[in-house]
C-alpha cells in the first residue's frame, strides 16, 4: 500500500481533534480576542462586568467579597451567582480590560466546553471523528451563542459534558 505512510496515526488524529476543537472559537472569535470587536453587551455591560470588577478588588484587599455596596442599597455578594465570588478564572477580570478579559473567558469556555463533548462522543462512540464532530457541534452551538451576554451560564455550560463523561467513566 503505497499511501500506508501518510495515513495519521491515532495520537495525530486525537491531537489534530483536539486542536481544531480549541481553535474553533478562537478563529471565531479573533476579533474580540485581539482586535476592535466587543462580545459585551446587555447585561453582562451593565451589570455583570461592575460586579466582577467590585469581587476583584475586594480579594486583591484581601476581603472576602460578601457585600455589593454599589448597587440598589447594596445586596449580598457572596451568595449571588452572578459574583462568581469562588470562580478563579474571574480573576481575569481585574488583571487586563474587563472587556478583553470577557472575550477570553468565552473563547477559553467554549474550548472546554467542546473538549468535553468531544471526550463524552468518544466514550459513547470510541471514534475520534464522533468526538471531533461532538466537540465541534457542542462548542458553536446555538445555545453556547445565545448565552453569550450571560456569563453566568459559561461555567455549566463547559463542565456539562465533563461532569457526563465523569459520571460514566
Amino acid at each position: 500500500m503505497p499511501f500506508a505512510d501518510w495515513s495519521p496515526s491515532r495520537r495525530q488524529a486525537r491531537l489534530a481533534s483536539i486542536g481544531l476543537i480549541v481553535a474553533f472559537p478562537i478563529v471565531a472569535f479573533h476579533s474580540a480576542l485581539w482586535g476592535p470587536l466587543s462580545l459585551v453587551f446587555s447585561d453582562a455591560l451593565e451589570y455583570e462586568l461592575p460586579i466582577y470588577r467590585v469581587v476583584y478588588q475586594a480579594w486583591r484587599h484581601g476581603h472576602i467579597p460578601t457585600w455589593n455596596r454599589y448597587a440598589f442599597s447594596g445586596y449580598p455578594l457572596l451568595g449571588s451567582s452572578q459574583g462568581g465570588v469562588f470562580y478563579f478564572p474571574h480573576v481575569l477580570y481585574g488583571l487586563m480590560d474587563p472587556r478583553r478579559a470577557f472575550a477570553w473567558l468565552a473563547v477559553a469556555h467554549m474550548a472546554m466546553a467542546g473538549l468535553g463533548a468531544r471526550a463524552l462522543a468518544k466514550r459513547f462512540w470510541h471514534g475520534d471523528f464522533a468526538g471531533l464532530i461532538a466537540g465541534l457541534a457542542y462548542t458553536i452551538s446555538s445555545f453556547a451563542i445565545g448565552r453569550l451576554a450571560q456569563p453566568v451560564t459559561w461555567a455549566g455550560y463547559a463542565f456539562l459534558p465533563w461532569a457526563l463523561w465523569a459520571v460514566d467513566h
